[in-house]
């Protein structure tokens, strides 16, 4: 683990409050087949204005605060104003000061640049890079994996 991860992992994050305005969605494991299944009963057109990834076991839908889902167990992230390539959940604010946090995390991550979200617990740090233009057909064959 790379000292800038392990410090994020082991530092408490403080309760923000206001939350940041939500831009995202990220779940795990059952709320992401929660996530998936709740995005299969849009429209398509709601579908368009979003942009999202896949991968084993979680999913990330980014988009304007209005288009998004709202599902239990779902973690919503927003943009740190102080960093606004480096996302977090809606209600923690980042234990270290956001824009040097990016910084590390993008020389640990070989992610020079785009956004990046953290969620802390457990910590996973996911480039954002990989969403793209959200498909009905690639969430039904993401559920059916």
């Amino acid at each position: 683990m790379s000292p800038p991860t392990l410090a994020l992992h082991t530092l408490p994050w403080p309760r923000r409050e206001p939350p940041l305005v939500p831009r995202g969605a990220v779940a795990f494991g059952d709320a992401a087949r929660r996530l998936a299944a709740r995005l299969l009963e849009e429209e398509d057109e709601a579908l368009a204005g979003l942009e999202g990834a896949c991968a084993e076991g979680l999913i990330v839908v980014r988009g304007p605060e209005s288009t998004l889902p709202w599902v239990d167990r779902v973690v919503y992230f927003g943009a740190e104003p102080e960093a606004a390539e480096l996302f977090v959940p809606t209600t923690l604010a980042c234990p270290l000061p956001p824009a040097l946090t990016l910084a590390a995390l993008r020389r640990a991550s070989a992610q020079p640049q785009g956004a990046l979200l953290v969620v802390p617990d457990p910590l996973r740090v996911l480039p954002l890079s990989a969403c793209r233009a959200l498909r009905r057909a690639a969430l039904v064959a993401w559920l059916g994996a």
